[in-house]
């Protein structure tokens, strides 16, 4: 478990949000969630950017298939979250 601590820096409702995320002792990077409409659903694109910390001194491709594994698993688990909610909310209709 790591301690961290994630603020909301910008965001446009429906469209975008980008994230400030810091975990001790890692440093800090900057998330941006990016939804677009697709196929009477939504598309959701996630970019990560180490800002701060150890994290910097990783090589940019090694830092990228890091990241990537990590935000594969993170949008993942967002896709099953809102699909149990749809299904929750079709099922109360």
């Amino acid at each position: 478990m790591l301690e961290d601590d994630t603020e909301v820096v910008g965001m446009e409702s429906g469209r975008w949000l980008e994230l400030r995320a810091r975990a001790w002792p890692t440093g800090a990077a900057r998330v941006q969630i990016a939804l677009t409409a697709a196929d009477g659903g939504t598309l959701v694109r996630m970019n990560e950017f180490v800002e701060s910390g150890p994290g910097r001194f990783v090589p940019g491709v090694l830092e990228g298939a890091m990241l990537r594994l990590r935000n594969t698993e993170s949008l993942a688990r967002l896709a099953t979250i809102a699909e149990n909610r749809s299904r929750e909310a079709a099922a109360q209709r």
